[in-house]
Order: C-alpha cells, then sequence, then structure tokens
C-alpha cells in the first residue's frame, strides 16, 4: 500500500493544474500455483484542477491481472482487466 500527500502551489496562490492532493494505492497478489498467479490493486486519487479551471472528481482506479507462467523459459501470458469501476479520467 502506498499513500502520498503533496502540497503545491502555483505562482500567485491556488493549487497546481492536475495536482492531486492525495494519492493512494492498495493491492494484493497471489503466490504462484501450478504456473498460475494473479494481482489485484485500487489507486485512488483525489479531485484536481484543469488547465481551464473545471475541476476533476475522485478517481477511483481497479485492475486485475492474471498471469500464467509457461513451461517455454522466458514466456508467460497474461490477461488483465483495467478501470474495473469505468471511471473516466
Amino acid at each position: 500500500a502506498t499513500y502520498t500527500f503533496a502540497d503545491t502551489s502555483a505562482p500567485g496562490g491556488g493549487r497546481l493544474t492536475n495536482s492531486p492532493a492525495h494519492l493512494g494505492r492498495v493491492g494484493v497478489a497471489t503466490p504462484s500455483w501450478r504456473g498460475w498467479s494473479a494481482a489485484a490493486d485500487v489507486r485512488v486519487v483525489s479531485p484536481r484542477r484543469t488547465l481551464l479551471g473545471d475541476e476533476v472528481e475522485t478517481m477511483v482506479l481497479g485492475r486485475v491481472n492474471v498471469i500464467y507462467e509457461t513451461p517455454l523459459p522466458g514466456l508467460s501470458l497474461s490477461a488483465g482487466i483495467y478501470n474495473l469501476f469505468d471511471q473516466s479520467y
């Protein structure tokens, strides 16, 4: 898990554009079993201002990955679903 806090300001005051104050991530992964493993994580980005002065809402981005390590050295197959919660960002 990670968390970041950024206190940024533009010249003349106010928050920098596209600069969220809070970023967070939490994830889990399974150990390999017969070549198969899986991982999932959720990222959260706090609201941020655009160049036009609008505010982008909090974003929650989820993803899931499945990985198969084939018997061939150096070859693995993976499939993933990104943006599980269908967020616009």
